[in-house]
């Protein structure tokens, strides 16, 4: 026989109204949960006398009793074999009912007077039916595989294939509410800046496709470079009202919290094709010397086999430029980096100009240190820091639990496409062993958790995703 809990509600002690609750919110959850529906029997009964009745049930049944504080403070002896209770009171938790729930092992307390009328509280109703969803499950898992209990991948939210949507991870979560409220302001208050960018970028777009040309031309024409550089040097001062200061956002947040992510979003709804105006410059582990030179470029003579360079910061004019950890870099470059941010001009080694070029485009940058503290460390300049716009921050993973769901649903949707793999729904154990985890990572840990259990699942021909599978 199949395992099956009974829910008895003891009525005595609680008002009518208490009861109803009680019973219009277990049947819903029973008839909204497919994997509960034929397993869960609810019941009503005027006293333990009436439960008592009914016996124990078959070795395949498990019962739950529902009762209030008041009344277990005077059946208590009569009770003390129960070991599965949950308990409710009114009118404000006490030290007695407390001590009641502690006495019995109860399970979860809860204030039912919170689950109708003008006290009516929806986040107690939920905390409740959360409680009951687990302990239920627990009793029968018992009795029935894991795989009994599952979701359906897209149980939270429905992915298609298309990269866009990875922009939902970004919104999963009420906690980065905050976030994302001051990311469409920072977007509204750029959005004249990259409009006039976006116009520039349409007059010099000829000639940066001829710099990127030259630097790659097996003879390189210094002469036609500074040419090319004079003439977009000569539309940026017509264009000068617009571009007089630079627009800079800088993004702060633990390693693999998605802050690429969120400056791939910036760009594309401030209009930038992120195929050819968003550009993504790492600045870990690069000797200085040479991230100098990527970043700002160099001419013939500049140093013993120098060559012609166009660098990111002139070859992406009009377009945005994305600085990943800008709080690894050393002095030179924050230093090239600051006279960029005072007057828009980028300083190239060897270039006949010590004024460098008049280059206007959106630099969004991002960092996992605490720029303030290294600046009075004496690691990072304080003036470079106070040169930014804007700053947003992004929560850890550890941060972004209320809607963790969301993600998993989504990633794993994303990952099943990617790995081209046929799983299509995970347990719910699996799901409790993913959100136990504290995922220093972040949201890049948890992408590789649920690619390897996905990995795993295949390996065992199975379409649904297990505890086991989950490595952490």
């Amino acid at each position: 026989m199949a395992g099956k809990v009974e829910l008895f509600i003891i009525s005595k002690s609680l008002k009518e109204e208490d009861t109803g609750a009680l019973k219009n919110i277990l049947e819903s959850l029973i008839q909204n949960k497919a994997d509960l529906r034929d397993k869960v029997e609810l019941f009503v009964e005027a006293g333990y006398a009436e439960v008592s009745e009914k016996g124990e049930g078959s070795k395949e049944t498990v019962r739950i009793l529902l009762i209030s504080s008041g009344y277990y403070e005077a059946n208590c002896r009569d009770m003390e074999n129960e070991k599965n209770i949950c308990m409710f009171f009114k009118d404000g938790l006490t030290l007695d009912v407390v001590r009641h729930a502690q006495e019995c092992g109860a399970f979860g307390v809860f204030p039912v007077d919170r689950f109708y009328g003008e006290k009516q509280e929806y986040a107690e109703i939920a905390r409740f039916e959360t409680v009951m969803k687990r302990v239920i499950r627990n009793k029968l898992a018992s009795y029935y595989p894991e795989s009994e209990f599952s979701k359906s991948i897209d149980w939270k939210v429905s992915k298609v294939d298309d990269e866009k949507d990875d922009y939902l991870s970004l919104f999963a979560d009420t906690s980065t509410h905050e976030t994302m409220v001051k990311t469409r302001q920072v977007i509204r208050a750029t959005s004249v800046y990259s409009g006039c960018l976006k116009d520039f970028y349409g007059k010099v777009e000829s000639n940066l496709k001829k710099l990127r040309e030259l630097e790659t031309s097996e003879k390189q024409n210094t002469r036609e470079a500074v040419d090319l550089l004079k003439e977009i040097e000569k539309c940026s001062t017509k264009m000068e009202p617009s571009f007089r200061k630079p627009v800079t956002i800088l993004l702060t947040g633990p390693t693999g919290c998605g802050k690429t992510l969120l400056a791939e979003y910036i760009a594309s709804e401030l209009g930038f094709d992120l195929s050819k105006r968003f550009a993504k410059i790492s600045l870990v582990n690069t000797p200085e010397n040479l991230l100098e030179n990527e970043l700002f470029g160099t001419f013939e003579g500049a140093f013993t086999g120098a060559k012609f360079r166009v660098g990111k910061m002139v070859s992406m004019a009009g377009s945005a430029v994305f600085l990943d950890e800008i709080g690894e870099i050393g002095a030179s470059v924050q230093a090239k980096l600051l006279t960029y941010l005072d007057d828009l001009r980028v300083i190239i080694d060897g270039y006949s100009d010590p004024r460098g070029v008049k280059i206007p485009l959106l630099l969004i940058a991002a960092t996992n240190r605490d720029l303030q503290l290294e600046a009075k460390r004496g690691n990072f300049r304080n003036d470079l820091y106070q040169r930014f716009s804007y700053e947003i921050k992004i929560p850890a993973l550890k941060e972004r639990m209320s809607d963790f769901r969301y993600m998993i649903s989504y990633l794993l949707q994303k990952k099943n496409i990617e790995q081209s793999a046929g799983v299509v729904r995970i347990s719910l154990k699996a799901i409790e062993k993913l959100e136990s985890h504290d995922y220093p990572g972040n949201f890049r840990e948890l992408e590789r958790v649920l690619k390897t259990s996905i990995m795993n699942a295949e390996m065992d021909e199975r379409d649904i995703v297990l505890s086991e599978d989950v490595v952490i």
